[in-house]
């Protein structure tokens, strides 16, 4: 395939597809739902603790720390909080993160 035809299929610059692939620059959190669609999996590590599974859920859905905290009704540092450890959503919040990110299911709960 052509750079040009990921490009578009991505809907990305050719220069944006051009830098990824000579890895000069990572994709946004916001190409990475076209770009797993691409691929037809993701090949970033599963994550072993809650924080690295939420990061991976969240950023397979394109969301940035903002986009997830409004999504469920919290502060945008608290993400940033459960993402680095410092912090673990429970009852309602937690039943809110598996409804916005389905991937983070029966892991969410360890």
């Amino acid at each position: 395939m052509l750079q040009r035809e990921v490009a578009e299929r991505l809907g990305a610059d050719l220069k944006t597809v051009a830098s990824w692939e000579g890895q000069r620059t990572d994709p946004s959190f916001r190409h990475f739902p076209a770009l797993l669609a691409f691929l037809g999996y993701d090949p970033r590590p599963e994550g072993r603790t809650f924080g690295e599974r939420l990061y991976r859920a969240r950023t397979a859905r394109g969301l940035s720390h903002r986009d997830l905290a409004r999504l469920i009704g919290v502060d945008e540092s608290t993400v940033w909080k459960w993402e680095d450890g410092r912090h673990r959503p429970n009852g309602r919040l937690l039943s809110r993160l598996q409804e916005e990110l389905p991937k983070m299911t029966e892991k969410a709960g360890e």
